[in-house]
């Protein structure tokens, strides 16, 4: 139910809640590549910046992978990523502040906010 709001823009293929070890804990949208991938992909990126980390001492919020029509949006909090690939266009800046809001909401009702 979180990522409803989510699913409804137009521009956005596919969305996942994934956990820090790549599982899918919920997903909406039916472009795109299958939920379970998404959820993998999104943590195993995740991880694979720990030494970034570490080595400035701030945790990872937010990042995005430009591709050539579209963007993977994902927003970090505690032991959960919400991400969404969306097709590039004027939406963007809206649907990364939904991303913002559900990750700390989430975050907080599963008990692992920042």
């Amino acid at each position: 139910m979180w990522l409803f709001d989510l699913a409804q823009y137009p521009n956005v293929e596919r969305a996942v809640v994934a956990s820090s070890d790549g599982l899918v804990i919920e997903a909406a949208g039916h472009r795109g590549p299958d939920p379970e991938f998404l959820a993998a992909e999104v943590a195993a990126l995740a991880r694979a910046m720990n030494g970034f980390q570490r080595r400035l001492g701030e945790q990872l919020r937010r990042f995005v992978v430009t591709l050539d029509e579209r963007e993977l949006l994902v927003v970090c909090e505690g032991e959960v990523c919400v991400a969404a690939l969306i097709r590039r266009g004027p939406e963007r800046k809206q649907v990364g502040q939904e991303l913002s809001r559900l990750a700390a909401l989430i975050a907080d009702e599963l008990g692992g906010g920042a």
